[in-house]
């Protein structure tokens, strides 16, 4: 398991009135302590790995056991690409798991998961592996738990007609979300090797939804450099871009853009 960040402004042991917020995906897993505002980062930590396992999840306690203390609220974002929206009138949970066993091929130890994305009206049905699903349950048994597509998908405009398009970068992977006057129009997870991998699924987005390119606005957050070559390719193509900073309050140094960690505040605002 390798560390990426490490942050630590306030150090443990938590007085019990902490928010511990986790994300874990097939590759990386990482967590940020807060206060039970939400406003102050108190500690955040991002580390990467061929693949997340129990075994992996369990590294992390020892090397953060302050992560084993009583917290006032536990949130989990669940990172793993088979997903799909649905609308409730097409939800069947004796078969989601065939649903999307036949969309991605989805490995027999995982265990299909429903969450509501909007109420009465939308679900998120995903995957997660189920030794994963198994050690968040043990270990935290009274966490809230949704798709890391959640934050996106609320965090959307209802007054930009011109449409937008959020993009979240993770380890080799982002997180798709598009919308036009308010309204969701795609929420999927996408693998990208290079910039133009990125490229070419945004622009097939805006012809797909008929927003223009010009136009649209391009919300970008996650593992992306402004100095990069992927923001440069980005740049190419789109006018309006802005990041979406994370925005937690940290007295100490931070060596990193606050971009990179949007998601993780965001998750927090799911659950408020």
């Amino acid at each position: 398991m390798k560390k990426l960040f490490h942050l630590l402004e306030q150090v443990p042991p938590w007085k019990g009135e902490e928010i511990l917020v986790l994300k874990v995906g097939s590759r990386y897993c990482c967590f940020a302590v807060t206060s039970k505002e939400g406003s102050q980062l108190y500690e955040l930590a991002y580390y990467e790995a061929v693949e997340i396992s129990d075994t992996i999840l369990n590294q992390l306690l020892i090397l953060h056991p302050e992560l084993n203390q009583p917290f006032l609220k536990v949130i989990i974002g669940y990172d793993f690409s088979p997903a799909v929206i649905l609308p409730g009138s097409y939800l069947n949970p004796e078969k989601t798991f065939t649903l999307l066993n036949s969309m991605y091929g989805t490995d027999k130890k995982s265990v299909a998961v429903t969450d509501p994305v909007l109420p009465g009206s939308e679900f998120s049905v995903y995957a997660v592996p189920y030794e994963v699903q198994g050690w968040f349950k043990s270990e935290y048994p009274d966490a809230k738990y949704f798709h890391i597509s959640l934050p996106g998908i609320l965090s959307i405009p209802n007054d930009n007609i011109n449409g937008t398009i959020r993009v979240d970068f993770s380890t080799g992977h982002f997180i798709l979300t598009v919308s036009n006057e308010g309204r969701l129009l795609l929420a999927h997870t996408v693998s990208y090797s290079t910039p133009d991998d990125v490229i070419y699924y945004l622009l097939k987005a805006c012809r797909q939804f008929s927003i223009s390119v010009l136009d649209v606005q391009l919300v970008i957050s996650g593992l992306i450099e402004k100095q990069s070559a992927l923001f440069h390719e980005l740049y190419q193509y789109f006018i309006n871009i802005d990041f979406k900073n994370a925005g937690w309050s940290f007295p100490g140094e931070n060596p990193y853009p606050l971009h990179f960690f949007t998601v993780l505040n965001e998750m927090q605002q799911c659950e408020s």
